[in-house]
C-alpha cells in the first residue's frame, strides 16, 4: 500500500476574492504562513510516518511544503507535473471579469471543463495527462511510503475525477479551502481508499 496525502497550498491572496490564479506565481500571504504552520502541526500530530514531501514548483505550494519538510526533517522534492492548471487568457481575472470579457469562451468551458482548452491555457484533460504518469509511478513503485503531495485546487479536482471516479459536478460542489487535506490509500491492486477528504476543520481557530 502507498498513502498519498494531497494538500492544497496555503493562502497566497492579498484579498479574499477568487481569481483564476493558475501559473501566476504568488508567494504566501501572512495568513498563508500562519496556515502552513497550523497544517504542519496537524500533520505532526496525526501522520508521524510521512516519508516524502513533493511539491508543485510554484511558490505558494513550495513555501507551504517547506514548512512541513522542516518539521519532518525532510527535503522538498519539486515537480512541474503537479503545478496548477494554466488558465490561459483567464489568468488573473475574477470569474465575473472572465465571463464579461470572454463570454462565449467562458460558457463553452463551463459546459465541458474536461475537454475544453482555454486559449493559451489547459483543459482538465490536459492536466490529467500531465499528472497521470507522475501519480501512477508513485502508486506502482513506492509501496509502504506515506507521501505528501503539495499541490493546487484544480489538480486535486482532476485527481478526484480520474482516480476516485467523482464527477466534475461533485468536485465543483466541494469548497477546497487552503491547506485542505485529503488522504488516499492505494492497495496492491491500485484501488483507492479514501481515508480523509477535503479536511480543513483544524484551521477553524485561525483568524
Amino acid at each position: 500500500m502507498v498513502r498519498l496525502i494531497l494538500i492544497r497550498h496555503a493562502n497566497d491572496r492579498v484579498r479574499d476574492v477568487y481569481t483564476f490564479n493558475g501559473i501566476t506565481n504568488n508567494p504566501l500571504s501572512e495568513k498563508g504562513v500562519a496556515q502552513a504552520k497550523r497544517l504542519s502541526d496537524y500533520l505532526k500530530k496525526n501522520f508521524k510516518d510521512i516519508t516524502r514531501v513533493i511539491s508543485s514548483d510554484l511558490k505558494r505550494a513550495y513555501q507551504t511544503a517547506s514548512r512541513i519538510a522542516l518539521d519532518f526533517n525532510l527535503k522538498v522534492e519539486k515537480s512541474k507535473e503537479i503545478r496548477e492548471v494554466n488558465f490561459g487568457i483567464f489568468e488573473g481575472l475574477t470569474i465575473d471579469q472572465a465571463n464579461k470579457k470572454y463570454k462565449k469562451i467562458f460558457e463553452k468551458r463551463l459546459k465541458d471543463k474536461w475537454n475544453f482548452r482555454i486559449p493559451k491555457g489547459e483543459s482538465y484533460l490536459d492536466a490529467c495527462n500531465r499528472i497521470k504518469k507522475f501519480i501512477d509511478e508513485l502508486i506502482l513503485n513506492h509501496k509502504g511510503e506515506v507521501i505528501v503531495i503539495l499541490t493546487h485546487v484544480t489538480i486535486i479536482k482532476v485527481f478526484s475525477i480520474h482516480y476516485l471516479g467523482m464527477s466534475i459536478k461533485k468536485t465543483d460542489e466541494n469548497h477546497f479551502n487552503n491547506c485542505s487535506v485529503s488522504v488516499i490509500d492505494f492497495n496492491e491492486n491500485k484501488k483507492p481508499l479514501i481515508k480523509l477528504y477535503n479536511y480543513y476543520k483544524y484551521l477553524s481557530e485561525l483568524k
